[in-house]
């Protein structure tokens, strides 16, 4: 069992983008327990191009299905475009790290 899960103090709702006939639409495809916390100006300054506006790093276990340009919406409602994962799968403490941006939508 990984450290970092005794800090997963949210659960989100993962949506990716399916086709359905001729349209396109996000659909749910599961939930996640998690952690979230707010990057700092300067976090976002040293990551340049992936994050823009108000940005958010979450941590979530190893074997969760999340990918780029899904959307996470959190227990109180707010939603967060996945813009890069990264699964770090060595070691005890085995964890993707996710950089998200708000969804102003």
């Amino acid at each position: 069992m990984s450290n970092v899960k005794r800090f997963f103090d949210k659960e989100v709702v993962v949506r990716r983008l399916r086709d359905s006939g001729s349209t396109q639409s996000f659909q749910a495809t599961a939930t996640a327990d998690c952690a979230i916390q707010e990057l700092s100006p300067q976090a976002r300054s040293l990551l340049g191009d992936i994050v823009s506006g108000r940005s958010w790093q979450a941590w979530f276990d190893v074997d969760d299905d999340i990918q780029e340009g899904d959307k996470l919406t959190d227990g109180d409602g707010n939603v967060y475009i996945v813009r890069e994962v990264t699964k770090k799968d060595y070691g005890t403490n085995q964890h993707l790290e996710v950089l998200m941006e708000e969804h102003n939508a």
